[in-house]
């Protein structure tokens, strides 16, 4: 219910500001912030991998670590409802996945399937061990795929679905019985098994949660492999004959004994957990949404000044300009970035890029509406003309201010826009050109803040800037 207020209140404020549709609004800056789950990523990972319990006992696969590197280009992004309920941008992304892992088993071996042999004149029970104890298997998958991010601010969620190629080399196996019999020690090999190569196509489903709290962004990621049948050729020792009464072989049934072939198949499987790092690279293919400041409306409401709307905000210069939609983007490309100014006329947003950048104020227009429902006042004088103001200054049919506020599309020249890198940085004095655009060089990555405020217009009287001129002998002295 909260949520709902809210998107009902933002909603009013929203079309309460929107008068004059498509109207550029000079004098501001903004820079870089761009959303990163739009953005071409570069990520390297690191994390465990632990093949199935099935595929551990029937090909004595082992648990271990992998390794890994993707690339994400984006191919097709769609804006989600932004500076709402208290949300920052919600951004969705679709587009391809690609990279590589390598993975190695260094685990131990379960050698708790395998049999061992009591032999008569033991002075204790046998001792089943490995004789492997460096990598047991290591491989390789270069996997290609679809990738989505759906982005909430800082926190991105991407689920990922890739088809690999899978190559799994496992290393040569000896697991030997020892033990002493009759004082006597001994050591005999009961389980062998080949160097197998397995190759072939895996399926790799991935859930990623990343945060960036700047350009480098962190991410936990779960994935699932499902991949080819891994053979396995062995030979298992048998001794020859039966045991005694007593459960025990003797030492002529250990020595005559034999190995038999002991061939399985099973379906590769694993499960994997990784962490890692992802860096945004270039431009975004995909529109970018500037994080602007969040208003939430609450005991009187929001109250935004914007002198496009309001022709008599003019009259005080310095005046915040709140509700003002921003556009532009890196020079060159596509002009996508988008923000709205908040009610004290302010922006902050991360640059994650240096370069020249050019961005356009407008009014944001509502849709299907006339000229006079979006709040545009015609004041028609007679025979339907516009009323005109003449000065005896030389300055004659002079459009008034508030005729000139009432035409779409008219841009407002010499908007101020002042700020600086966030904190304290004031590094920016700017204004806006003829069509409400400008142009800037961002030196350095960071976050930053700026504010548009109304500017007093040089050279004009008093009542011609819209402020009532004060009564004789009430006026401070200077």
């Amino acid at each position: 219910m909260k949520k709902l207020f809210t998107l009902f209140f933002s909603t009013i404020c929203f079309c309460a500001t929107a008068q004059t549709p498509g109207q550029p609004i000079k004098g501001i800056i903004v820079k870089g912030g761009k959303n990163p789950g739009g953005n071409t990523q570069l990520s390297v990972s690191g994390g465990i991998n632990n093949p199935g319990s099935s595929i551990k006992t029937k090909a004595n696969l082992v648990n271990g670590y992998a390794l890994g590197a993707n690339v994400y280009v984006p191919l097709f992004a769609k804006e989600g409802n932004g500076n709402l309920a208290g949300h920052t941008a919600h951004f969705f992304t679709i587009g391809l996945n690609a990279g590589g892992e390598y993975f190695a088993g260094t685990g131990n071996y379960n050698l708790a399937e395998l049999p061992s042999y009591d032999i008569s004149g033991q002075s204790a029970g046998p001792n089943v061990r490995g004789n492997n104890d460096g990598n047991k298997q290591n491989g390789f998958k270069a996997e290609a795929g679809v990738q989505a991010n759906f982005s909430f601010g800082k926190v991105t969620l991407s689920p990922v679905l890739n088809a690999a190629y899978m190559s799994l080399k496992q290393n040569a196996i000896s697991v030997v019985q020892d033990g002493t019999v009759n004082g006597v020690s001994y050591s005999k090999e009961i389980y062998a098994q080949q160097v197998a190569k397995t190759t072939g196509i895996a399926f790799i489903p991935k859930l990623r949660i990343a945060f960036f709290p700047g350009k480098l962004g962190f991410y936990l990621e779960g994935a699932y492999t499902s991949g080819p049948d891994v053979k396995s050729q062995s030979e298992l020792f048998k001794p020859q004959g039966k045991v005694n009464d007593a459960g025990f072989y003797s030492q002529d049934q250990m020595s005559m004994g034999s190995s038999k072939p002991k061939d399985q198949n099973a379906k590769y499987n694993s499960f994997g957990v990784n962490f890692g790092l992802s860096i945004p690279l270039g431009n975004a293919i995909s529109r970018r949404r500037l994080k602007g400041k969040v208003t939430k409306p609450g005991g009187n409401g929001v109250n935004l000044v914007n002198p496009m709307q309001n022709p008599s905000a003019l009259a005080k210069p310095g005046n915040p300009i709140g509700g003002i939609i921003v556009k532009g983007g890196k020079n060159p490309g596509p002009r996508d970035r988008i923000a709205v100014t908040n009610e004290n006329g302010e922006i902050v947003f991360s640059v994650t890029e240096t370069g020249e950048y050019t961005l356009q104020l407008t009014i944001p227009e509502a849709s299907g509406k006339s000229i006079s429902s979006k709040g545009v006042k015609r004041i028609p004088s007679e025979n339907n003309k516009r009323e005109v103001r003449t000065y005896s200054g030389g300055r004659k049919n002079e459009v008034s201010a508030e005729n000139m506020m009432a035409r779409p599309g008219q841009p407002i020249k010499g908007v101020i826009v002042k700020g600086g890198k966030n904190p304290g940085g004031n590094s920016i004095n700017l204004i806006t050109n003829e069509n409400g655009e400008f142009t800037f060089a961002v030196q350095e990555a960071g976050e930053y803040k700026l504010q548009i405020t109304t500017p007093e217009a040089p050279g004009k009287s008093i009542s011609e800037q819209g402020v009532a001129a004060p009564s004789k002998g009430k006026g401070k002295k200077n």
